[in-house]
């Protein structure tokens, strides 16, 4: 997202984090998470805060992320944590946040 705040680029993002052993040699009880990384221009150097997005629950992905005509922010994304158990898949978040940095 080009923000049109003079020179700020925002870049939402899905990572995985290894939250079971040293090292993560596998994937096991990982789960993706969304984070945010800015910079000057589309050019980079992107910095990120050192925490990922909290949006209260684990294993988002695939993110869509807009401004409002307000100038606030929003995200939906997959996530199948929310999902009711033998619901499949098709379940997600939604969040809004006024400064593209702390969200609810």
């Amino acid at each position: 997202l080009v923000d049109p705040t003079p020179g700020a680029v925002r870049m939402l993002y899905r990572g995985t984090m290894c939250t079971h052993c040293d090292g993560c040699p596998s994937p096991k009880n990982a789960s993706e998470r969304l984070g945010i990384a800015t910079a000057p221009s589309v050019d980079g150097l992107y910095t990120r805060p050192a925490a990922a997005i909290n949006l209260g629950h684990a294993s988002v992905e695939d993110p869509f992320y807009w401004r409002g005509a307000n100038g606030s922010h929003h995200l939906i994304a997959h996530s199948g944590a929310t999902c009711p158990k033998g619901d499949g898949n098709w379940c997600g978040v939604i969040a809004s946040s006024a400064d593209g940095m702390n969200w609810r």
